[in-house]
């Protein structure tokens, strides 16, 4: 999968967002080649969303225990935590097929996220997680640290 609601907002995503329609008007080309790729299959596909929902819970069940500033940096990073994960997967060969595995990932990134986050110019993660150059500094950081 790629960034489209997962943290960095690339032109394709926000094509997808503006106008969902424009992604099935020609399927050989942009947009939608870059989002599914050639040999993609529905067994990745529900496997890839099963994690992402993986990732989602495992966000919302820190949030309910987090104080006001970590719960605003799980709230707005929720697609951001979970686009890392999936980099991890991808660069550790970590199987998220296997249940529990993104869950477990999520749960260490957004540790990390919520650490690290004060080491970036913005401040709120309001206007972090809609800034693409704040997110890729935060995604180096995350990742190097669990990598």
């Amino acid at each position: 999968m790629t960034s489209a609601g997962y943290g960095a907002v690339t032109p394709q995503a926000r094509v997808a967002q503006q106008r969902l329609s424009a992604l099935w008007n020609n399927i050989k080309t942009e947009p939608y080649t870059k989002i599914f790729r050639d040999g993609l299959n529905g067994f990745e596909v529900v496997s890839s969303w099963t994690a992402y929902k993986e990732c989602e819970a495992a966000t919302r069940e820190l949030k309910m225990d987090a104080n006001k500033e970590t719960a605003s940096i799980l709230s707005h990073g929720d697609r951001f935590i979970a686009h890392c994960v999936f980099a991890l997967a991808r660069d550790k060969g970590i199987d998220l097929k296997q249940e529990g595995n993104a869950k477990e990932q999520a749960k260490l990134v957004a540790e990390n996220l919520v650490k690290n986050f004060d080491k970036v110019e913005s401040s709120y993660p309001a206007t972090a997680f809609k800034n693409q150059k704040v997110q890729e500094k935060l995604k180096s950081i995350v990742l190097a640290e669990l990598s």
